[in-house]
């Protein structure tokens, strides 16, 4: 059974400094159908899972994915499982409870390790820091943040650079690491650039100027 990742249905959006509650959310495209049920099944659950997220439907989406790791597992197909986790991290982000995100990422992370799914293991990555931001706990956001970065530039995903760049200034800021945010909210300007995302490149001036802001002025002598 062949699987196919699709990135397609679900933009990863560039965060600004407000709360971070848009995630980045993948799932496996249509499984090769060989005349076998279950397969089929295994198909229409995934396509009904995206269609109750992007439909505003966590509670939904969550019963769904549960019901596609079930029948992931019966197939043996990590992959599947793995992107539902996924999926279930992010509609409980939707939902603001994150101690459930942090559970199902976690899970999906050790599944991606195991499958050497570079790609996978760095959108959860990134899931996971817009989670601690959102928080209150940059540094673990920190953290993740520069581990997922390693990832997209050694797959070369150019989209998920400027992105990871966008979250890493995001913490920095709520560091106060003023300077160390601007360098990465610059980074990510020519990426988006490069990609003629007009939308994503202005939210990116907007969070320079914000953070500029925020820069305790110097006591006048």
């Amino acid at each position: 059974m062949v699987i196919k990742k699709i990135f397609s249905s679900f933009l990863a959006l560039s965060v600004g400094l407000t709360p971070l509650t848009s995630m980045v959310v993948s799932y496996p495209s249509k499984a090769q159908v060989q005349n076998d049920p279950e397969v089929t099944r295994l198909n229409q659950l995934i396509e009904r899972a995206i269609a109750q997220t992007k439909q505003g439907q966590p509670r939904s989406a969550i019963a769904t994915l549960q019901k596609t790791i079930e029948l992931a597992r019966k197939l043996k197909n990590t992959q599947v499982e793995a992107y539902a986790l996924l999926g279930i991290g992010q509609n409980y982000s939707t939902l603001g409870e994150p101690k459930s995100a942090l559970t199902a990422y976690n899970r999906a992370i050790a599944i991606f390790k195991t499958i050497k799914d570079i790609n996978g293991e760095a959108v959860v990555l990134s899931n996971l820091s817009l989670v601690y931001l959102n928080t209150g706990q940059p540094q673990q956001a920190l953290s993740v943040l520069q581990q997922s970065l390693i990832l997209r530039r050694q797959v070369k995903d150019r989209a998920g650079e400027a992105t990871t760049l966008n979250n890493l200034g995001a913490a920095y800021k709520d560091l106060g690491q003023f300077q160390q945010a601007l360098a990465a909210f610059n980074q990510a300007l020519p990426l988006y650039r490069e990609a003629k995302d007009r939308h994503r490149e202005s939210t990116g001036l907007n969070n320079i100027g914000e953070t500029y802001e925020s820069i305790p002025l110097m006591p006048a002598i």
